[in-house]
């Protein structure tokens, strides 16, 4: 891959309400929740091309099929838009910094190609950079280093806009909080260690503090010690600013954030109203196995007080995604949802069917800390699971401990 290019997809990737950015953090690839797909220019999020699609009831992805067509389907599969290039062997679509989208070959050579946009909305001031050890007035940082004189400690910002500290080790021991994809640090002319926008306009400056915490402290050069700590100083050596040296500690790295659904703007769908916990069938293309589905959960015996799932068998959500379904549920009161999806029934044995487990937030609240998180449950352990999570007999984490390594849960009622 070119270091010019960003990756969009691949054969058979698609994106969903997703964005990808430009290596540079200038332009922006997004998948609209209306279905349209557009590049962006950050600066001024002005669309410089687009599909102009919309996908019936909102539901749609963006992707490259297996035969090279660059495609927008909506939810049952119907092509929206393509790129027209089916039949031809594509590696993957790729987003250029001059702000374009392309097919490239197996040959590297791109094939097809959104038109040339306009000039990106750049700043001149990050072509002057630094030596790599030190940052001196009228000098920038953005994409690159600074090292110590002895490589004992490398200050980066990096292509997400963030600025990080690093031991010889590659350890972090410091970093901002923040990234903004195309920013980066300038020491002005006059001075002023500022954090500038990829179009170079000020987003604040670095290092206000005491009485006048918006006003950045100006000086000469800007680099970072052997003892890790990071100096704005005068000519003379004189010291205007000095962080904390890093003090050596273990820190356990945090657990991962799990993977979630995030809900979407959908309306509550009346036809997804139940008294028992629904059990919603979203994919139509194994008529024989949502039947096996369904006979298995009639045999599995329940335990005492479970009042079993009800199931909603309707065309109508045919492809319907788990986040949509989510805000589409007109109750609150269902501690989860069971799904049979497209991955249900692509085991090749019956035996494997496995339906899709998605928590809810309680009474509605988009900021309950399990909303939206999902495991996958073999028929026979649908009542278990819907018993103990309505009652509260155990939390959302003791079920999901219960999957195995390929993320099913296959405990059952005994």
């Amino acid at each position: 891959m070119d270091d010019n290019d960003a990756h969009v997809v691949g054969p058979g990737e698609f994106l969903s309400g997703q964005s990808v950015f430009s290596r540079s953090g200038e332009y922006r690839l997004a998948h609209h929740d209306d279905g349209d797909v557009a590049v962006h220019r950050v600066a001024d999020d002005v669309p410089v091309w687009r599909t102009g699609t919309v996908a019936p009831g909102g539901h749609s992805r963006f992707g490259l099929t297996d035969d090279g067509d660059l495609v927008v389907v909506d939810g049952s599969g119907n092509t929206l838009w393509s790129s027209g290039t089916g039949g031809r062997s594509m590696v993957e679509a790729v987003l250029r910094d001059a702000g374009w989208l392309g097919l490239r070959d197996e040959g590297g050579f791109f094939v097809w190609r959104t038109p040339v946009t306009p000039m990106p909305i750049s700043w001149e001031g990050w072509e002057r950079r630094g030596d790599g050890q030190t940052l001196r007035r009228g000098e920038t940082l953005r994409y690159g280093s600074l090292t110590s004189p002895a490589g004992a400690f490398v200050f980066t910002v990096d292509d997400t806009g963030q600025a990080i500290l690093r031991d010889a080790d590659g350890e972090v021991v410091w970093s901002t909080l923040w990234t903004t994809p195309g920013c980066g640090l300038s020491l002005d002319d006059d001075g002023a260690l500022t954090w500038r926008a990829a179009d170079g306009s000020l987003r604040w400056g670095w290092l206000g503090r005491g009485d006048d915490p918006g006003v950045p402290l100006h000086g000469d050069e800007f680099r970072v010690t052997d003892a890790g700590v990071l100096v704005l100083q005068n000519v003379s050596g004189e010291v205007v600013w000095s962080s904390t040296a890093p003090v050596p500690v273990s820190v356990p790295a945090p657990d991962p954030e799990p993977p979630r659904f995030v809900r979407s703007d959908r309306e509550p769908d009346e036809r997804l109203r139940t008294s028992s916990t629904p059990l919603v069938r979203t994919d139509f293309s194994d008529l024989a196995g949502w039947v096996e589905l369904l006979r298995r959960l009639a045999e599995t015996p329940g335990p005492a007080g479970a009042a079993g799932v009800e199931a909603i068998d309707d065309p109508a959500f045919d492809g319907l995604a788990p986040e949509h379904l989510m805000s589409m549920l007109p109750d609150d009161e269902h501690a989860v949802v069971f799904v049979a999806d497209a991955a249900t029934f692509a085991r090749p044995e019956q035996s494997e069917l496995s339906v899709l487990v998605v928590s809810l937030s309680d009474d509605g609240d988009e900021d309950y800390s399990e909303d939206g998180l999902f495991f996958r449950a073999i028929p026979e352990a649908v009542s278990t699971i819907d018993l103990n999570l309505s009652l509260a007999n155990c939390d959302w984490d003791d079920l999901a401990q219960q999957a195995e390594p390929d993320g099913v849960v296959r405990t059952s009622y005994e």
